[in-house]
Protein backbone atom coordinates (compact mmCIF):
# COMPACT_ATOMS: atom_id res chain seq x y z
CA UNK A 1 0.00 0.00 0.00
CA UNK A 2 1.35 3.71 -1.05
CA UNK A 3 2.86 5.78 1.95
CA UNK A 4 3.80 8.44 -0.14
CA UNK A 5 2.30 11.62 0.74
CA UNK A 6 0.98 12.82 -2.62
CA UNK A 7 1.51 16.90 -1.91
CA UNK A 8 4.91 16.56 -0.61
CA UNK A 9 7.97 17.91 -2.93
CA UNK A 10 11.06 17.57 -2.92
CA UNK A 11 12.18 20.28 -5.81
CA UNK A 12 10.32 23.79 -5.44
CA UNK A 13 6.98 23.98 -7.46
CA UNK A 14 7.55 24.91 -11.13
CA UNK A 15 6.39 28.72 -12.41
CA UNK A 16 2.89 28.71 -14.51
CA UNK A 17 2.55 32.23 -14.16
CA UNK A 18 1.71 31.98 -18.38
CA UNK A 19 0.25 28.67 -18.52
CA UNK A 20 -3.60 28.13 -18.81
CA UNK A 21 -5.10 24.89 -17.61
CA UNK A 22 -8.70 23.32 -17.50
CA UNK A 23 -9.81 21.03 -14.79
CA UNK A 24 -12.42 18.43 -15.55
CA UNK A 25 -14.07 16.76 -11.98
CA UNK A 26 -16.19 13.86 -12.20
CA UNK A 27 -19.20 14.54 -10.01
CA UNK A 28 -19.23 11.35 -8.41
CA UNK A 29 -18.67 11.05 -4.90
CA UNK A 30 -18.32 14.88 -4.21
CA UNK A 31 -16.58 14.55 -1.23
CA UNK A 32 -13.30 12.79 -2.50
CA UNK A 33 -13.57 14.54 -5.97
CA UNK A 34 -14.14 18.01 -4.67
CA UNK A 35 -11.24 18.12 -2.29
CA UNK A 36 -9.16 16.75 -5.50
CA UNK A 37 -10.25 19.77 -7.19
CA UNK A 38 -9.43 21.78 -4.37
CA UNK A 39 -6.30 21.20 -4.25
CA UNK A 40 -5.24 21.26 -8.07
CA UNK A 41 -6.34 24.58 -7.97
CA UNK A 42 -4.74 25.70 -4.75
CA UNK A 43 -1.72 24.41 -6.25
CA UNK A 44 -2.04 25.74 -9.82
CA UNK A 45 -1.93 29.23 -7.97
CA UNK A 46 1.07 28.49 -5.79
CA UNK A 47 2.77 27.66 -9.24
CA UNK A 48 1.77 31.18 -10.05
CA UNK A 49 -1.10 30.64 -12.05
CA UNK A 50 -3.86 33.36 -11.67
CA UNK A 51 -7.55 32.15 -11.20
CA UNK A 52 -8.93 33.60 -14.84
CA UNK A 53 -6.33 31.01 -16.43
CA UNK A 54 -7.81 28.24 -13.99
CA UNK A 55 -11.45 26.66 -16.11
CA UNK A 56 -13.17 24.31 -14.25
CA UNK A 57 -15.85 22.09 -15.57
CA UNK A 58 -17.67 18.87 -14.35
CA UNK A 59 -18.76 15.53 -15.81
CA UNK A 60 -20.97 13.20 -14.52
CA UNK A 61 -18.41 10.53 -13.87
CA UNK A 62 -14.91 9.16 -13.89
CA UNK A 63 -15.59 7.54 -17.83
CA UNK A 64 -16.59 11.01 -18.86
CA UNK A 65 -13.23 12.40 -17.90
CA UNK A 66 -11.43 11.74 -21.47
CA UNK A 67 -14.56 13.34 -23.50
CA UNK A 68 -14.24 16.41 -20.89
CA UNK A 69 -10.23 16.19 -21.51
CA UNK A 70 -11.05 16.61 -25.17
CA UNK A 71 -13.41 19.34 -25.25
CA UNK A 72 -10.92 21.68 -23.52
CA UNK A 73 -8.79 20.69 -26.44
CA UNK A 74 -10.96 21.36 -28.78
CA UNK A 75 -12.70 24.26 -27.81
CA UNK A 76 -10.40 26.17 -25.50
CA UNK A 77 -6.67 27.70 -25.87
CA UNK A 78 -5.79 25.94 -22.41
CA UNK A 79 -2.53 24.67 -22.25
CA UNK A 80 -3.09 21.43 -20.18
CA UNK A 81 -5.60 19.54 -18.71
CA UNK A 82 -5.72 18.20 -15.49
CA UNK A 83 -8.39 15.02 -15.20
CA UNK A 84 -9.87 14.16 -11.90
CA UNK A 85 -12.24 11.65 -10.45
CA UNK A 86 -12.30 8.64 -8.78
CA UNK A 87 -13.20 4.79 -8.58
CA UNK A 88 -13.70 2.77 -5.21
CA UNK A 89 -13.69 -0.74 -6.08
CA UNK A 90 -17.07 -2.84 -5.60
CA UNK A 91 -18.79 -6.41 -5.94
CA UNK A 92 -18.82 -6.27 -9.55
CA UNK A 93 -16.40 -5.96 -12.52
CA UNK A 94 -17.57 -2.10 -12.97
CA UNK A 95 -14.70 -1.34 -11.60
CA UNK A 96 -12.02 -2.20 -14.21
CA UNK A 97 -14.04 -1.13 -16.82
CA UNK A 98 -14.52 2.15 -15.94
CA UNK A 99 -10.98 2.41 -15.18
CA UNK A 100 -9.59 0.74 -17.83
CA UNK A 101 -11.84 2.92 -20.16
CA UNK A 102 -10.61 6.20 -18.21
CA UNK A 103 -6.95 5.71 -18.32
CA UNK A 104 -7.04 4.72 -22.17
CA UNK A 105 -9.02 7.75 -23.46
CA UNK A 106 -6.89 10.39 -21.08
CA UNK A 107 -4.23 8.77 -23.15
CA UNK A 108 -5.33 8.62 -25.80
CA UNK A 109 -6.29 12.48 -25.94
CA UNK A 110 -2.93 13.46 -24.78
CA UNK A 111 -1.54 12.01 -27.51
CA UNK A 112 -4.20 12.78 -30.28
CA UNK A 113 -4.15 16.59 -29.49
CA UNK A 114 -0.42 17.02 -28.13
CA UNK A 115 -1.53 18.36 -25.15
CA UNK A 116 -0.31 17.42 -21.74
CA UNK A 117 -3.72 15.92 -19.68
CA UNK A 118 -2.68 14.90 -16.01
CA UNK A 119 -3.98 11.71 -14.54
CA UNK A 120 -5.70 12.94 -11.58
CA UNK A 121 -7.43 9.75 -10.92
CA UNK A 122 -8.00 7.71 -7.74
CA UNK A 123 -8.56 3.75 -8.09
CA UNK A 124 -9.12 2.88 -4.27
CA UNK A 125 -10.36 -0.45 -2.68
CA UNK A 126 -12.40 1.58 -0.60
CA UNK A 127 -13.64 4.93 0.29
CA UNK A 128 -11.19 5.50 3.18
CA UNK A 129 -8.39 5.04 0.73
CA UNK A 130 -9.60 7.85 -1.50
CA UNK A 131 -10.53 10.14 1.44
CA UNK A 132 -6.61 9.31 2.65
CA UNK A 133 -5.66 10.45 -0.83
CA UNK A 134 -7.71 13.69 -1.38
CA UNK A 135 -6.48 15.94 1.20
CA UNK A 136 -6.38 13.21 4.31
CA UNK A 137 -3.35 11.50 5.92
CA UNK A 138 -1.76 10.69 2.31
CA UNK A 139 -1.88 14.03 1.00
CA UNK A 140 -3.89 15.49 -1.95
CA UNK A 141 -3.26 13.67 -5.49
CA UNK A 142 -5.12 16.79 -7.06
CA UNK A 143 -1.72 18.40 -6.19
CA UNK A 144 0.07 16.00 -7.45
CA UNK A 145 -1.82 16.30 -10.70
CA UNK A 146 -1.56 19.74 -10.93
CA UNK A 147 2.46 19.92 -10.63
CA UNK A 148 2.94 16.93 -13.08
CA UNK A 149 0.85 19.11 -15.29
CA UNK A 150 2.58 22.12 -15.27
CA UNK A 151 6.20 20.26 -15.36
CA UNK A 152 4.48 18.69 -18.82
CA UNK A 153 3.42 21.80 -19.92
CA UNK A 154 6.83 23.05 -19.61
CA UNK A 155 8.87 20.40 -21.17
CA UNK A 156 6.58 20.82 -23.92
CA UNK A 157 7.20 24.49 -24.47
CA UNK A 158 10.95 23.63 -24.02
CA UNK A 159 11.13 20.78 -27.14
CA UNK A 160 8.78 23.53 -29.07
CA UNK A 161 11.10 26.27 -28.68
CA UNK A 162 14.36 23.98 -29.55
CA UNK A 163 12.27 23.03 -33.03
CA UNK A 164 11.70 26.21 -33.46
CA UNK A 165 15.03 27.60 -33.13
CA UNK A 166 16.37 24.70 -35.86
CA UNK A 167 13.68 25.64 -38.05
CA UNK A 168 14.80 27.12 -41.88
CA UNK A 169 12.58 30.17 -41.58
CA UNK A 170 11.94 30.07 -45.35
CA UNK A 171 10.75 26.35 -44.34
CA UNK A 172 8.04 26.08 -41.90
CA UNK A 173 5.51 23.66 -41.68
CA UNK A 174 2.16 23.48 -40.53
CA UNK A 175 0.63 19.66 -38.80
CA UNK A 176 -2.52 19.85 -38.51
CA UNK A 177 -4.70 18.39 -35.79
CA UNK A 178 -8.44 17.73 -36.83
CA UNK A 179 -11.21 16.51 -34.94
CA UNK A 180 -11.55 13.87 -37.48
CA UNK A 181 -11.41 13.68 -40.97
CA UNK A 182 -8.42 13.43 -43.72
CA UNK A 183 -6.77 16.30 -42.87
CA UNK A 184 -5.46 15.17 -39.60
CA UNK A 185 -1.67 15.00 -39.50
CA UNK A 186 -1.41 16.60 -42.83
CA UNK A 187 1.75 18.71 -42.97
CA UNK A 188 1.75 22.12 -45.44
CA UNK A 189 4.28 24.41 -45.96
CA UNK A 190 3.36 27.51 -44.28
CA UNK A 191 6.25 29.87 -45.57
CA UNK A 192 3.76 32.65 -47.68
CA UNK A 193 1.72 32.63 -44.52
CA UNK A 194 3.45 33.04 -41.51
CA UNK A 195 6.44 35.13 -40.32
CA UNK A 196 9.49 33.03 -38.29
CA UNK A 197 8.99 35.08 -35.57
CA UNK A 198 5.55 34.08 -34.56
CA UNK A 199 5.28 31.57 -31.72
CA UNK A 200 5.74 27.99 -31.71
CA UNK A 201 1.93 27.66 -30.93
CA UNK A 202 -0.31 29.12 -33.76
CA UNK A 203 -3.51 30.18 -32.59
CA UNK A 204 -6.29 29.32 -34.60
CA UNK A 205 -9.54 30.60 -34.06
CA UNK A 206 -12.53 28.52 -32.42
CA UNK A 207 -15.45 27.06 -35.18
CA UNK A 208 -13.25 26.97 -38.26
CA UNK A 209 -11.20 24.13 -39.79
CA UNK A 210 -8.84 23.22 -42.52
CA UNK A 211 -10.72 21.79 -44.97
CA UNK A 212 -8.78 19.72 -47.66
CA UNK A 213 -7.20 19.47 -50.24
CA UNK A 214 -4.54 21.19 -48.35
CA UNK A 215 -2.16 21.09 -51.39
CA UNK A 216 -4.19 23.72 -53.31
CA UNK A 217 -3.31 26.23 -50.61
CA UNK A 218 -3.07 29.54 -51.99
CA UNK A 219 -3.44 33.73 -50.53
CA UNK A 220 -3.19 33.68 -46.85
CA UNK A 221 -3.97 31.08 -44.82
CA UNK A 222 -7.54 32.11 -43.59
CA UNK A 223 -8.47 31.78 -47.51
CA UNK A 224 -8.75 28.26 -46.71
CA UNK A 225 -10.61 28.36 -43.37
CA UNK A 226 -14.66 28.12 -42.92
CA UNK A 227 -17.04 27.14 -40.43
CA UNK A 228 -16.97 23.93 -38.63
CA UNK A 229 -15.24 22.02 -36.31
CA UNK A 230 -12.02 23.37 -34.59
CA UNK A 231 -8.56 22.45 -35.01
CA UNK A 232 -5.49 23.01 -33.43
CA UNK A 233 -2.40 24.13 -35.41
CA UNK A 234 1.55 23.77 -34.14
CA UNK A 235 4.59 24.69 -36.31
CA UNK A 236 7.01 21.84 -36.43
CA UNK A 237 9.61 20.92 -38.96
CA UNK A 238 9.80 18.09 -41.34
CA UNK A 239 9.70 17.59 -44.69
Amino acid sequence: MATKNLSHFEAPLPSAADMKFGIVVSEWNPEVTNALRDGAVRTLRECGCSDENIIVRYVPGTFELPMGARFFAEHTDVDGVIALGCVVKGETPHFDYVCLGATKGISDVMLEWDMPVAFGVLTTLDQQQALDRAGGRLGNKGDEAAVAAVKMVRLQREFELSAEASMNPRNVNLRILAAGGADKGTRINASPYLSHRETARIPIRRDIFLRPPLRNLSGRLASCLRPGRPVRVWRCPGP
